[in-house]
């Protein structure tokens, strides 16, 4: 039985392939390019910190083909990425995007590091404060 498997697995290893590289294939030039350099801005759903140019999962091939298939039918890059962040949501670009969202993915961080060292501060020079007003009062009143 598993002899007759391996011939059907092997067509249909071979029937992918060619498929994924007629898909690649059969834009121009000039779109493949455009095709590469946004695979280059969009992450992979399903695996950690790559691109779609770095990932060869299905998900990522998947997402590969929708894209092509969109220049093909003249959407420009903005309708991609709009439609791709519908879809997946904001994560899926790897720069942060625009709007109120983008900067507070940019500069949260920083806002929340500072604030927390300004409290940590602040808490310090209070205490420090008390400190020198109770060795104050501890020698006022034994000078008195």
């Amino acid at each position: 039985m598993f002899k007759r498997l391996v011939p059907i697995i092997a067509f249909l290893a071979l029937f992918h392939t060619v498929s994924v590289f007629a898909l690649e294939t059969s834009l121009s030039p000039q779109a493949e390019n455009r095709a590469r350099i946004l695979f280059k801005e969009i992450k992979c759903p399903v695996c950690t910190g790559q691109s779609l140019a770095e990932s060869e999962s299905e998900t990522a091939i998947d997402i590969k083909n929708v894209i092509r298939e969109r220049i093909k039918a003249g959407a420009d890059d903005k309708e991609i990425k709009d439609f791709l962040t519908r879809r997946y949501g904001d994560d899926i670009l790897l720069a942060a995007p625009d709007g109120l969202s983008g900067y507070f993915l940019k500069y949260g961080a920083v806002v929340a590091l500072s604030a927390a060292f300004s409290v940590f501060c602040l808490r310090n020079l209070k205490r420090e404060q008390r400190k020198r007003e109770r060795l104050f009062m501890k020698n006022f009143s034994e000078n008195s």
